[in-house]
């Protein structure tokens, strides 16, 4: 049996990383501070499609297409546009990764979600905010949460709309399952960064580019900052104690890869690798 991990010198901690602690607090230790990799998943994945692109350099790429659109006169970026921005990266993008990005793009400048956004005060993109956690019981050290928000627009009224875009596929999932799922932290750090700038009310839209007429959303009041800090401070709280524990609801998509799953963790393979059943 594992002897009880020591604390980890925290001193920073990403969305990301605060969402995985939430997850699965051990799987975070295993690779967050034994920096143990991931391991592959011993049944077959479904077969992934022929394209010279991943998910993440897809994501990047759609993201940087969108960081440079017009919210007010929006034109769907060039198949030239998209495979120079390609060649930036160093890939040669094919006809297909290029119709592919060019129609996230397109779907989202048809939203209303983007009319919305053309009507705003203001609007800033690609925003990088920062602030200071203290867990209690921590002897005063403090842990640093950053981010980078992908549209910060202030509304008439002085309301707050952050939208963050996600590339990923929903899989038949629906927006919110999966946005609680996997970005409820999310939705956190970027509301309390909002709320501690001042704004009286700040509006978390995450939208699903294979889907943006179905954002989801969540509304939060200056009211809320205080609840809202102690949920991130429970959670940083965790890390910076040393306090790692095994998900009390292991399914495959969550621990199939976890290099602990097979001798480290505590549940047995009928549970790790079991399907869940959607909310």
């Amino acid at each position: 049996m594992l002897a009880r991990p020591r604390a980890l010198p925290v001193s920073r901690l990403s969305y990301t990383g605060l969402e995985d602690y939430r997850r699965c607090s051990y799987r975070f230790y295993l690779e967050k501070a034994l920096r143990l990799p991931p391991v592959a998943a011993p049944f077959a994945a479904e077969p992934l499609p022929e394209t010279g692109i991943g998910g993440l350099l897809r994501g990047s790429l759609v993201h940087q297409l969108l960081e440079r659109l017009d919210f007010r006169r929006p034109l769907a970026p060039s198949e030239a546009d998209v495979a120079a921005l390609g060649e930036s990266h160093g890939v040669q993008l094919t006809p297909e990764e290029i119709a592919d990005l060019r129609d996230m793009v397109d779907r989202f400048t048809g939203s209303v979600l983007r009319e919305r956004i053309a009507r705003a005060r203001r609007v800033r993109t690609e925003l990088p905010f920062a602030y200071t956690l203290v867990p209690p019981g921590a002897g005063g050290r403090s842990v640093l949460v950053n981010g980078v928000v992908d549209v910060h627009a202030v509304e008439d009224g002085g309301g707050l709309l952050v939208v963050d875009y996600k590339s990923n596929p929903l899989e038949g999932r629906e927006p919110e399952e999966l946005t609680a799922d996997h970005y409820s932290t999310q939705r956190i750090v970027y509301a309390l960064a909002a709320l501690r700038a001042g704004a009286p009310r700040v509006e978390v839209v995450h939208v699903y580019l294979e889907e943006p007429e179905r954002p989801t959303s969540v509304t939060y009041e200056a009211g809320d900052a205080d609840r809202l800090e102690a949920d991130l401070l429970q959670l940083a709280r965790g890390v910076v104690e040393g306090r790692f524990e095994p998900t009390s609801e292991p399914h495959a998509e969550l621990c199939a890869t976890c290099p602990g799953r097979a001798a480290l963790c505590s549940w047995d393979e009928e549970h790790t690798l079991s399907v869940r059943t959607p909310a």
